[in-house]
């Protein structure tokens, strides 16, 4: 059995890896996560998951470059650590429709399907990805998750109440999908989430959001920002 450092043995289950994919142990296991206030190893639950990511190579981005032309295809997955903060502040209900933009290996959307009761859809464009993302979705049985094969700005996510951004897209990409999220916001009130570098700034500049996490003693603390739309 492999224990994870820096969480504790309370939060693992005997045995466990010998019942996978049995899902409602995997669901309790991961609402004890949630729960924690243990840091969690992003490897390891990845493993507990199912999640085995590509190493891309730079061939790769050439070969991807000449099917979907220049957009960002580097993987990196977003902490769970991180996920948990996000999904804790937000409290998706039932009713919401989470999206995750340039979803990669899923990380969000399967963490987010096994803790909450909202409905999760994460868009990417590389479709060996979701081909990925699909087969654990089958395999752990989840209702409220779904994987689209697309580029976003192809996608009509106007059914999303909330969307999360880990720094997925180059700025021309990013800012023709924030005005898709700015249409959305004239309808509706939805929030946003990103991590890190371009879409920080970027909608940290966008007057139709308030920011309403981290509180200002934090802000040079956590590189995830909240934002709530304020035109209806």
């Amino acid at each position: 059995m492999i224990i994870p450092p820096k969480i504790s043995n309370s939060l693992i289950m005997e045995n466990y890896t010998d019942k996978i994919p049995d899902y409602p142990p995997l669901k309790d296991l991961f609402k004890k996560y949630h729960l924690s206030e243990e840091i969690l190893d992003d490897e390891y639950i990845d493993e507990l998951i199912g999640i085995t990511p590509k190493k891309d190579r730079l061939e790769d981005y050439h070969s991807y470059q000449n099917i979907f032309g220049v957009e960002q295809f580097i993987y990196e997955g977003t902490p769970y650590s991180t996920i948990r903060e996000f999904l804790r502040i937000i409290k998706p209900s039932k009713d919401d429709i989470v999206y995750d933009l340039g979803s990669g290996y899923g990380r969000i959307i399967f963490y987010g399907a096994l803790t909450t009761p909202a409905f999760y859809k994460g868009v990417e464009i590389l479709p060996e990805r979701i081909a990925s993302c699909n087969k654990i979705r089958t395999k752990l049985k989840l209702k409220n998750a779904e994987f689209i094969s697309r580029n976003v700005l192809e996608d009509d996510f106007k059914d999303g109440s909330v969307f999360f951004l880990f720094n997925p897209f180059y700025m021309e990409t990013l800012e023709k999908v924030g005005e898709k999220l700015k249409k959305i916001a004239r309808t509706k009130k939805i929030t946003i989430a990103s991590w890190g570098g371009t879409s920080d700034e970027y909608f940290e500049e966008q007057h139709w959001l308030k920011p309403i996490y981290p509180e200002e003693e934090l802000f040079y603390n956590t590189r995830l920002r909240i934002f709530k739309s304020t035109r209806k």
